[in-house]
């Protein structure tokens, strides 16, 4: 299983893993701090190597 996770505000890097078939598992709250002391929510994507071998749609 393949997994990606990004920040919750990073809303085109969600797109794009959505564009290409991940699929959204869920959000992890204030699940890092950056260095300035500031917490920050993770989405979390995985896909199976099989769903990606089976093909992804075409980026408009």
């Amino acid at each position: 299983m393949i997994r990606l996770d990004t920040m919750l505000e990073n809303t085109r890097a969600q797109h794009v893993y959505e564009l290409l078939g991940l699929e959204r598992e869920g959000v992890d709250h204030d699940s890092w701090t950056s260095p300035a002391g500031i917490s920050h929510s993770t989405v979390n994507y995985t896909i199976t190597p099989q769903q990606w071998a089976a093909g992804r749609p075409t980026p408009r």
